[in-house]
């Protein structure tokens, strides 16, 4: 079973914080999220989980929230990437 991470650039790491409903879940800066980003993921990948990032668009996030009627919480961002790694995969014959 994969996990899904949500994984940001910059630029895209300021847009969704700036519009989640719980902007104090992310850390200070795009910095201090990257370093606990990649920690986390090495140590799911150390502990045999198939983690596997999904570059998040703070548009596409947007328009997912509005189709799906919730807010841009941290619930909402990992069913995000829940669906859309599933999805991916699905349409990559996986």
């Amino acid at each position: 079973m994969v996990t899904g991470v949500a994984w940001y650039t910059s630029s895209e790491w300021a847009r969704v914080k700036a519009t989640a409903l719980d902007p104090e879940r992310f850390e200070a800066s795009f910095e201090e999220w990257f370093a606990m980003a990649e920690k986390a993921l090495a140590d799911l990948r150390k502990a045999g989980v198939d983690a596997q990032k999904y570059l998040v668009s703070a548009q596409e996030l947007r328009e997912w929230c509005a189709e799906k009627g919730v807010s841009n919480d941290a619930a909402a961002r990992s069913r995000f990437v829940s669906e859309k790694l599933r999805s991916h995969s699905h349409a990559g014959g996986a």
